[in-house]
C-alpha cells in the first residue's frame, strides 16, 4: 500500500497492508496539517486532524464495510465503537458496502430492508449526517450488458453536524472512474464556489438576541429618529447602523464572556467567604445571560416552534439549525434538457428563468364560460364591512397575531423586531401601512419577494422537486395580514362549502379523510350500472398559476365591490421575485 501511496504523489501517509490478494487501507496526505493516529484495523484508520488552514482540530476516519453480508454487523459494531465517548467534529468516508434505501440501487435482486435499516440505524445511532453529493448518483458498478448490470452508492461521505457546522461550505463530489469499479469521492472542505458556495451576502440581518441588550432600545429610539427619510429607506439605513453596532457588540460580548469564566474559575479557588459567594453568585448569573443571548441565537435559526422554553435547548437550536442548513442545500441542478449545473451563477440563472417562466401570463382566452356559471354571494352589508376606513387598531392587531422569528425577507427584519420596539417605530409604521390601504402609497418599495427552495425529495436535482417558499418584507406581511383579516370575516359565506382549506373553522386535513372514504368505496363498489370516477389535480399548476385576470375577474363575479378587487390586485400585482440559493441571490 505504501508504493501505491507514493505513486499517487503522497509523501506522508499511514499504510495498512493488505492479506494476500485481498484488503489493505492507506491514508495519505500533503501540506503543513499535523496527522495523529487514533487507531487502525483491516477496516479502518481512524486519526485526529490539526488543520493549519481552519485553525481547528477534527477527526477523519478511512472506513471499509465488511462485504460479506453475514459479517456486516461485525462492522457495524466498529463503528458504533468508534463513536463512543468522543465529541470531536467527524467526518468518515469510505466504502460501507451497503446502502440506506432501494433507490441507491438499480439492477440485480432486491437489498433486504433489515439489511438497509441496520445501516440507518447505526448512522443515527453514532450522529452521522449523510453529506451528499454531487455528480453520477452510483458509486459502484458490475456487468456489461443491461440484463446483468448492476450499479449501487456503496461509497459515502458521512459526518456529525459539529463537523458540518465546521467546514459549512464542503462538497462531496463523485468522479468519474474507468480502471476501478468504484468511482473516487472526492471532500472538498472549502468549496466556495458551485451552487453551495459563491460570495455569501454580509449585508444586515436583524438578531433576536439583540433585544436582551439593555443599551439596545436607547439605540433604535436615537436612529429611529434621526433618520428623516420614507419608510423603506429608514428601515434600509436603520438595518446598516444596526449592523455597524452588532460587530463591536459581539467582540465586547465575547470578551465579557472570557472575562467572566475567569473570574469565576479564579473565585472557585478562593476560600469561601460571604463577599466571595456573593459575587460567585453574580458571575453566574452573568454568565447566566450570555448563555441566554447564545440559545436564542440558535432558536432564531432552528426555528422550533414547538418546543416549550425550559432547561438550556442551545445544543439542540444549534444542532437542528446545521441540520437545517444541510437538509436545504443545493449543490447541482440539471435543466429539461440534461445538462448539468453546479456554479452559483449558473444555478441562479436557471431558478430565475425556471420561474419567469412557471408565473408568466398565457394565452388562455375568454372566461365568460366560467363565470356564467358563478354566483353573487358578496352582499352589501359584506361590502360595506370590507370598504370601511382602515384603523390603527387593525394594524396593531395584525403585528400581534404574527410568529415573531419567522425567516426574514428582502428587509432582513423579523417581526420580533416591530413587536418588541412597536412603541417606538410604531406610530410611523402605522401611518404608512394606512398610507398604503387607502391607495396613497404604492406597494412596490415594500412588496419585493425573496423565493427560497426547501427540496422535497433527498437529493434534489430538478426544480420541479422543491417547495418554493416566498419570504416578503414584514411591511408587507402587516398590509396583508390587515387585508387577510377583512376579508377572514366573509369566506366562509363565499366559498363553497366542499372547500375547507385556508378558511377559519375549517381544516383541509378534514377533506383528506373524505377523499379517503370516497376512493375507497369507489374501489369496493361491485354492482350496479352508475359509474364513478376520480379526477387528480395537479396542485402546484391549480396554486401557483393561478392568472391575474381571472383571480379578478372572478372576485367581480362573486359580488366583491370595485375598490376591494382594486385593493386586493394591487397587493397582488405589485410583486417582484428574485431567487435565492444557499444564501446567495439572483436578480
Amino acid at each position: 500500500m505504501e508504493a501505491v501511496r507514493l505513486k499517487c504523489g503522497f509523501k506522508n501517509g499511514i499504510d495498512v497492508g493488505a492479506m494476500r490478494s485481498k484488503g489493505g487501507l492507506s491514508l495519505g496526505w500533503k501540506g503543513n496539517s499535523l496527522v495523529s493516529l487514533r487507531s487502525f484495523s483491516s477496516s479502518h484508520i481512524d486519526v485526529d486532524i490539526q488543520d493549519s488552514e481552519s485553525g481547528g482540530d477534527w477527526r477523519l476516519t478511512g472506513f471499509y464495510g465488511n462485504p460479506e453480508e453475514r459479517f456486516r454487523v461485525a462492522s457495524w459494531d466498529l463503528l458504533k465503537h468508534l463513536s463512543w465517548g468522543d465529541f470531536t467534529p467527524w467526518v468518515l468516508l469510505g466504502d460501507f458496502n451497503e446502502i440506506t434505501s432501494s433507490f441507491e440501487k438499480k439492477g440485480g435482486r432486491l437489498r433486504s430492508e433489515r439489511q438497509m435499516h441496520a445501516f440507518r440505524s447505526i448512522l443515527e445511532d453514532c450522529s452521522l449526517h449523510d453529506l451528499g453529493f454531487v455528480g453520477r448518483w452510483f458509486t459502484w458498478e458490475r456487468g456489461k450488458f443491461s440484463d446483468t448490470n448492476i450499479r449501487e452508492r456503496l461509497d459515502r461521505g458521512v459526518a456529525t453536524l459539529d463537523w458540518i457546522n465546521f467546514f459549512p461550505s464542503y462538497q462531496v463530489q463523485h468522479l468519474n472512474h474507468s480502471f476501478s469499479d468504484h468511482c473516487p469521492v472526492l471532500l472538498n472542505t472549502m468549496k466556495y464556489g458551485g451552487c453551495d458556495g459563491g460570495n455569501k451576502d454580509q449585508i444586515f440581518r436583524f438578531e433576536a438576541q439583540w433585544c436582551l441588550d439593555g443599551s439596545f432600545e436607547e439605540l433604535v429610539r436615537k436612529w429611529w429618529a434621526d433618520i428623516p427619510d420614507s419608510i423603506p429607506q429608514k428601515l434600509a439605513k436603520l438595518g446598516s447602523q444596526i449592523q455597524c453596532w452588532s460587530k463591536s457588540r459581539a467582540k465586547e460580548d465575547r470578551k465579557n464572556r472570557v472575562n467572566l469564566e475567569n473570574r469565576l474559575q479564579f473565585l472557585f479557588n478562593q476560600d469561601p467567604t460571604d463577599e466571595n459567594l456573593a459575587e460567585i453568585t453574580d458571575v453566574q448569573m452573568g454568565l447566566n445571560f450570555e448563555a441566554d443571548k447564545e440559545e436564542l441565537l440558535w432558536e432564531q435559526r432552528a426555528r422550533i416552534n414547538w418546543l416549550k422554553h425550559g432547561d438550556r435547548n442551545t445544543s439542540y437550536f444549534h444542532r437542528m439549525a446545521v441540520y437545517r442548513q444541510l437538509r436545504s442545500r443545493i449543490t447541482e441542478l440539471e435543466d429539461g434538457n440534461g445538462r448539468c449545473f453546479s456554479s452559483t451563477e449558473d444555478c441562479l440563472k436557471l431558478a430565475t428563468n425556471y420561474f419567469i417562466s412557471l408565473f408568466s401570463a398565457s394565452e388562455m382566452g375568454s372566461d365568460d364560460h366560467v363565470f356564467g356559471l358563478v354566483e353573487k354571494k358578496v352582499t352589501e352589508s359584506m361590502n360595506e364591512s370590507l370598504l370601511k376606513a382602515f384603523s390603527e387598531e387593525e394594524i396593531i392587531s395584525a403585528v400581534k397575531m404574527m410568529a415573531p422569528l419567522k425567516a426574514p425577507g428582502v428587509d432582513r427584519f423579523s417581526v420580533m423586531f416591530f413587536q418588541r420596539y412597536w412603541h417606538i417605530i410604531g406610530p410611523k409604521i402605522s401611518s404608512y401601512c394606512l398610507s398604503i390601504l387607502r391607495g396613497e402609497s404604492q406597494l412596490q418599495d415594500i412588496n419585493r419577494t425573496r423565493i427560497v427552495l426547501l427540496p422535497k425529495v433527498e437529493k434534489l436535482r430538478f426544480l420541479s422537486q422543491s417547495r418554493p417558499i416566498s419570504l416578503c418584507t414584514v411591511i408587507y406581511k402587516i398590509v396583508a395580514k390587515v387585508v387577510v383579516n377583512r376579508m377572514s370575516t366573509i369566506l366562509g359565506d363565499v366559498i363553497d362549502e366542499a372547500q375547507w382549506a385556508f378558511i377559519p373553522g375549517r381544516l383541509i386535513s378534514d377533506n383528506v379523510l373524505i377523499a379517503y372514504d370516497i376512493l375507497h368505496s369507489l374501489k369496493q363498489k361491485k354492482t350496479g350500472n352508475a359509474g364513478n370516477f376520480a379526477l387528480k389535480l395537479d396542485m402546484s399548476k391549480a396554486y401557483d398559476r393561478v392568472e391575474w385576470n381571472f383571480l379578478a375577474g372572478m372576485m367581480t363575479k362573486l359580488g366583491f365591490h370595485t375598490d376591494w378587487v382594486v385593493l386586493v390586485m394591487r397587493c397582488v400585482c405589485s410583486i417582484s421575485y428574485s431567487v435565492s440559493l444557499n444564501g446567495d441571490c439572483g436578480e
